[in-house]
């Protein structure tokens, strides 16, 4: 039977949970605005290399083993949607402590990876702005999965007289 202290969700931390979504969510958002953003230059890139390969100046294997990492526009769109598929994952899941601890090791990657890669669609001025979605998302996981729940305080047990043998305590 539920006891009162647990949400919905299962969760003791009902405002750590919807931080947790809230957070998923701005950093969906995000990862899908500057992916939108980039399918110009995508378009224009994969163009660009399909003319090549038409035209006989360069084969799908050359291009794959050699020129593919000089594509600028490749890595960063990457990036955002690995960002945008944690994202999913957090609102699709139910954020429990376990799910959380999960979470953690892609977080951080991505984080790491976040701060390693060229400039961002607002520049390298303005990349914080970028990653705090993502920073904040790490943080709230390691936040919910170090904090234990605290227990909800039962009524007081007094130690009874313990067994009786003719009406008298047993000691």
């Amino acid at each position: 039977m539920n006891s009162g202290r647990k949400d919905r969700f299962g969760d003791p931390r009902p405002r750590l949970v919807r931080a947790l979504k809230w957070t998923s969510l701005i950093m969906l958002l995000l990862s899908l605005y500057e992916i939108g953003v980039r399918w110009s230059d995508l378009v224009g890139e994969v163009r660009m290399v399909a003319h090549l390969v038409r035209g006989g100046r360069l084969t799908w294997g050359e291009f794959l083993s050699t020129y593919m990492w000089d594509l600028n526009s490749f890595p960063m769109a990457g990036y955002m949607v690995l960002r945008a598929l944690l994202s999913l994952w957090a609102l699709s899941a139910r954020c429990t402590r376990r799910a959380c601890a999960w979470m953690i090791l892609p977080a951080a990657l991505l984080t790491v990876l976040g701060f390693t890669l060229r400039d961002g669609l607002l520049g390298g001025a303005f990349r914080l702005v970028s990653m705090l979605p993502l920073l904040l998302f790490l943080t709230l996981c390691v936040i919910h999965v170090c904090l234990r729940p605290r227990k909800k305080p039962g009524p007081e047990r007094r130690p009874g007289p313990g067994p009786l043998r003719d009406g008298r305590p047993v000691r």
